[in-house]
């Protein structure tokens, strides 16, 4: 089918289009000039939500960037084509049952039509190739009406600043940037601005898909995004590392080669996006050598890239679900996470609710949309609460100095050379994972406790010159950008007002600033969580672990919906589970193998 210059967007709209009026159309037949959304057809057999993304593409079409369009292109081609493909297996009448019911068609009247005719038929299929472009923030709670004046969250920022100081927890120091990392994986806005006020987020795109997919390391896939990939491999599929394994790949000006650049803003979360490069191509070599794909659980239609990247996102997904998230939420909190969403935790199954989480319970579950094909899922795709506030948490837990190396003692957080700023020294700068994680009985490096207190680094970032305070840029982000609610109406939304407050110091910085009773929601997160102990309290933790437990529940392609209890297969001092320290280790070893050192 030729193109004929149309959008990606207007081909989408074609292929629904095509299948709601159940009739083939014609590019060719069109009238010159004429936008296929300004005619749409009779929506009878239309999805819900297809029909709701084709009333918002005019707005979301003139705000993706060029570049997004056509990497959207190509990975809804390479879509089409694999599912054709599998439609022309001897999978062929399972693979229509399961994918295409929706349509009314009988299997019989498919295979007698032809193959090729189904192309018209993918649009559910489609608009989920293009999700990370076209999926947008929601909102948990209603926008407030209100917005503090910057001035006065000048004053909250300016009571958050607290030197160099650097109090212990029994976290590692590494979770903080393992946070980092997973927040870049699931959400991006690039679009709002800190000048703008009270945005209608449905129309903010969310850059990254809101999935643990980890699509800011492997792109769209090798033919999509083939500059993340090694082409001179003999095998394909594996990713690109920088000669002696040692950095991210980079340009001839500096620039690290990656699905998020944001992963290279800090030589923390540079080295740690690397390790998951190593990670996958141990995992892909490991798939090659044969012998694990009745024992790890290979799909028959799975190649051997498709099946190392689902070992490695499932394996990710696990240490952030049971090794990250207990570090970081109260347990009760936690339970009632699981409890609400009805993920399993590791081995216990899905714990009662507890009883001051009702009302939470009843307003969560109550937060529905149907999704593409009328699939019910619960909640907005990416909460604009969890994106700007309450999961930006981690920013009260980072050290002003690390121990990087043997060599690299006492080092300030921000480091960058030029020409790319946040780009560090590929040989100087390797980071001793020992120091960050317990590995082998190390002994690690400890991050600050969740409170209300930033380092002084913080407020003076080196890559925002015009705005370089962090806190006040959080501060601004989350009260007048968004506008979202204060940190007293959502905890008596959630019905949580007896279990939940600020501390003592927290609530005398808001009083301070002029802001009692209407805590912007970042900081009412961190005080909230500087009276649990450092730990994420009933507001913030369950915003954050409802977040994660849902990206989950409403992936199709997730270990919890594995149709069967799933577990970590790969081999690790603790069968059945896996941790940071194990992905590591491997890590290590894939780099040992494959470049010597």
């Amino acid at each position: 089918m030729r193109h004929h210059g149309l959008t990606t967007f207007d081909r989408i709209i074609l292929a629904g289009a095509t299948a709601a009026g159940d009739r083939e159309l014609e590019l060719h037949a069109l009238p010159a000039g004429l936008p296929l959304r300004e005619a749409p057809p009779s929506k009878a057999r239309w999805p819900q939500a297809f029909g709701e993304l084709l009333d918002r593409l005019p707005r979301l079409d003139a705000r993706l960037p060029p570049r997004e369009r056509r990497s959207a292109e190509k990975a809804i081609a390479a879509l089409v084509e694999r599912e054709v493909e599998a439609l022309s297996s001897e999978r062929g009448e399972a693979r229509w049952k399961e994918r295409f019911a929706w349509t009314g068609r009988s299997w019989e009247e498919v295979r007698a039509s032809g193959i090729a005719s189904l192309a018209p038929w993918m649009c559910c299929l489609l608009a989920e190739a293009a999700a990370k472009r076209l999926n947008a923030f929601g909102r948990l709670f209603s926008a407030s009406a209100s917005v503090p004046s910057e001035g006065a969250l000048e004053l909250l920022a300016a009571h958050m600043h607290e030197g160099f100081g650097s109090p212990d927890t029994g976290i590692p120091a590494g979770f903080v940037f393992l946070g980092q990392f997973i927040d870049h994986d699931v959400t991006l806005d690039a679009i709002t601005g800190l000048g703008q006020s009270s945005v209608t987020v449905e129309d903010v795109i969310n850059l990254r898909s809101p999935r643990f997919d980890l699509d800011n390391v492997y792109g769209d896939g090798p033919e999509a995004s083939p500059f993340l990939y090694d082409q001179q491999r003999a095998d394909p599929g594996y990713l690109l590392v920088e000669q002696g394994g040692h950095d991210l790949p980079r340009n001839s000006q500096g620039r690290a080669l990656l699905g998020d650049p944001r992963n290279d803003e800090n030589l923390f979360v540079s080295q740690l996006h690397l390790q998951f490069l190593l990670f996958h191509n141990a995992v892909l070599r490991m798939v090659h050598g044969g012998g694990v794909d009745v024992a790890f659980g290979r799909h028959a239609d799975e190649s051997d890239f498709d099946f190392a990247r689902r070992l490695v996102r499932w394996h990710y997904q696990w240490i952030a679900i049971h090794e990250y998230l207990p570090l970081v939420v109260t347990p009760k909190t936690l339970a009632a996470a699981h409890a609400i969403t009805g993920v399993p935790m590791a081995g216990g199954g899905v714990p009662p609710l507890p009883p001051e989480f009702g009302t939470a319970q009843t307003y969560l579950r109550s937060q529905g949309w149907l999704g593409c094909c009328g699939k019910l899922h619960d909640g907005p795709k990416m909460p604009v609460e969890f994106s700007g506030a309450a999961f930006r948490f981690a920013h009260s837990q980072v050290p002003s100095r690390f121990d990087i190396n043997d060599a690299r003692l006492d080092i300030p957080l921000f480091t960058p050379r030029p020409p790319a700023p946040g780009a560090f020294d590929p040989v100087t700068d390797v980071v001793s994972w020992e120091r960050f994680f317990s590995i082998d009985g190390s002994s690690p490096q400890a991050a600050r406790p969740i409170d209300t207190f930033v380092t002084a680094q913080l407020f003076n970032l080196p890559f925002a010159p015009d705005a370089p305070s962090l806190p006040l840029r959080n501060l601004v982000r989350s009260a007048r950008v968004y506008a979202l609610p204060t940190g007293e109406t959502a905890r008596s939304t959630l019905g949580l007002d007896a279990v939940s407050k600020l501390s003592a110091g927290a609530s005398a910085k808001v009083a301070a600033a002029g802001l009692s009773a209407t805590t912007p929601l970042w900081f009412y997160c961190l005080g909230e969580a500087e009276d649990n102990g450092g730990q994420l309290g009933p507001v913030g933790g369950l915003i954050v672990a409802w977040t994660f437990l849902q990206m989950l529940r409403c992936d199709p392609h997730s270990f919890v919906n594995a149709g069967a209890p799933w577990q970590p297969v790969l081999l690790t001092s603790q069968p059945g589970q896996f941790s940071m320290a194990d992905l590591l280790t491997i890590a290590r070893g894939e780099r040992i193998d494959a470049f010597g050192a």
